[in-house]
C-alpha cells in the first residue's frame, strides 16, 4: 500500500506542476504574435504586425502610423460600404479589416 501512496503523491505533484506551468513552450508568445506595444511606436504597414494582424490607421489616415490590430476571423453581411486604403470596395469594415486592410472612407471606391 505504501508504494501506491507514494506514486499517486508523485503522481498528485507532478499534475499541480504542470496545471500550473502548462505545456513547455506553450505559453512563449510565437513570433507571429502581435508586437508588445510597451516596445512598439506604431506601425506604417502590415509587415511590422504578425500574420492574425493588420496595421489598423484612422479612417482616411492611410499614410499615417497605426496600431497592429487582429484580424476579425468572422464578419456580418451588413451592407455598409467603405472604401479601402488599397483602393477597393468592401461591404462593411469589418470585411476590409479581415482583409487585413483600413478604412480610407465611407461609401464605395470612386473610380474604380
Amino acid at each position: 500500500m505504501k508504494p501506491l501512496k507514494t506514486f499517486l503523491n508523485f503522481f498528485l505533484l507532478f499534475l499541480l506542476v504542470f496545471i500550473l506551468t502548462g505545456v513547455p513552450g506553450c505559453n512563449q508568445p510565437d513570433k507571429d504574435d502581435k508586437p508588445d506595444p510597451e516596445e512598439e511606436e506604431g506601425c506604417a504597414s502590415n509587415d511590422t504586425c504578425g500574420s492574425d494582424y493588420y496595421c489598423h490607421k484612422e479612417m482616411g489616415d492611410c499614410d499615417g502610423t497605426g496600431e497592429c490590430a487582429e484580424k476579425p476571423e468572422f464578419c456580418n453581411s451588413v451592407e455598409d460600404y467603405v472604401c479601402g486604403c488599397d483602393g477597393h470596395t468592401y461591404l462593411n469594415p469589418c470585411q476590409a479589416a479581415q482583409a487585413g486592410v483600413s478604412v480610407n472612407y465611407s461609401g464605395e471606391c470612386v473610380g474604380r
